[in-house]
């Protein structure tokens, strides 16, 4: 039995030509720094796969750029929030422990 692999892409659409999804950066960054921000980068970053696989670069490249951004938004913000996070833990623990040494 002669089994034939279809191509990942259409024949019309160059391999060289076909941008980055950001998939797997997406996923993380939705997970791991700010979910909302990061369903927005995922829905787009799988929007490429779709408009590559009709055919349509001009869409791929758009969604593409799009993924890429919401990406580093998603990142950005989830970076700032645990910078945030952590000078607040801090905060609160240079001033609990000030506290107790003014009782001594």
């Amino acid at each position: 039995m002669d089994a034939q692999l279809n191509p990942p892409y259409p024949e019309n659409v160059p391999s060289a030509g076909v941008p980055d999804n950001y998939l797997a950066a997406a996923i993380l960054t939705c997970m791991f720094c700010c979910m909302p921000l990061g369903v927005v980068s995922v829905a787009y970053a799988v929007s490429v796969n779709s408009a590559i696989s009709m055919g349509n670069l001009q869409a791929a490249q758009i969604a593409s750029k799009k993924a890429k951004f919401w990406m580093l938004v998603t990142l950005f913000s989830g970076l700032a929030f645990w910078v945030c996070y952590m000078l607040a833990i801090a905060t609160m623990t240079a001033s609990g422990v000030m506290a107790n040494l003014e009782n001594y």
